[in-house]
């Protein structure tokens, strides 16, 4: 084989590690001081331990799977239509408002494309403008310029996440 043939291979290899070390960096930062989680046997055992965690009289949050959120959140099964898909119960940070969202933080917010009203899209808030705060998922490639969280859709800071194993059969996670 050529040798500038094999130095050109293995360079193009060394730049594709780089980039993939810079990748998974990224990732891991993201990551880094998410609410905690917990996995649940199944839908109605993570409703009820988020009921239990938010306390009498505060909202918890239905997140949808849109993939976004990945590893952090499963995404829909394929299959289901993952606007509709519930993957997971938030419950919110102990009197948090809008004013009180920080940069990478976790948030639930009501998106205007969400079919059903009583979900929501959890994702990191990553910069702040005038219009409010661009909101980025772990998932995904770049933030979501087009759409910002603003005082009227913000629903919580997330202090906590259940999910459940969205691969069982769809009576037990009811």
């Amino acid at each position: 084989m050529n040798r500038t043939l094999v130095i050109s291979i293995l360079g193009g290899i060394a730049v594709l590690c780089f980039i993939g070390g810079l990748a998974l960096r990224f990732q891991n930062k993201m990551e880094d001081g998410l609410p905690p989680q917990s996995q649940c046997a199944n839908r109605a055992e993570a409703l009820d331990a988020a009921v239990h965690a938010a306390g009498p009289g505060v909202p918890i949050y239905a997140v949808v799977g849109t993939g976004s959120m990945v590893p952090y959140l499963p995404a829909a099964p394929a299959g289901q239509v993952p606007l509709d898909t519930v993957v997971a119960y938030a419950v919110p940070r102990a009197s948090a408002t809008f004013a009180d969202i920080q940069e990478g933080d976790l948030c639930t917010y009501r998106a205007d494309w969400l079919p059903d009203p009583a979900n929501c899209v959890m994702h990191q808030a990553a910069m702040k403008d005038h219009a409010g705060w661009i909101m980025s998922g772990l998932h995904n490639k770049s933030s979501e310029s087009g759409d910002r969280v603003t005082a009227r859709n913000f629903r919580a800071i997330v202090a906590r996440t259940y999910v459940w194993n969205l691969n069982k059969t769809s009576h037990e996670n009811q």
